[in-house]
């Protein structure tokens, strides 16, 4: 599961869930259908928007929950 506190640590994480199972960004621009460029223009985004986030974790194929709870 991953989890968005910031984009600078949601894409950290990303990375590192896509190196740990063997996706390559490659794969990722592809079912995106996007250039592997265009997804490295994604990555250097300072905030992602919901659109964003839901385009790269159904890329592979993890489910997209918002969940909204009071802050801590």
């Amino acid at each position: 599961m991953l989890e968005y506190k910031s984009t600078e640590q949601f894409l950290h994480d990303y990375r590192k869930y896509l190196n740990e199972k063997g996706i390559t960004n490659a794969h990722v621009a592809r079912k995106m259908n996007i250039s592997p460029q265009q997804l490295q223009n994604i990555f250097k985004k300072k905030q992602l928007n919901i659109i964003d986030l839901k385009k790269l974790c159904n890329a592979i194929d993890l489910e997209f929950i918002i969940d909204i709870k009071a802050r801590e």
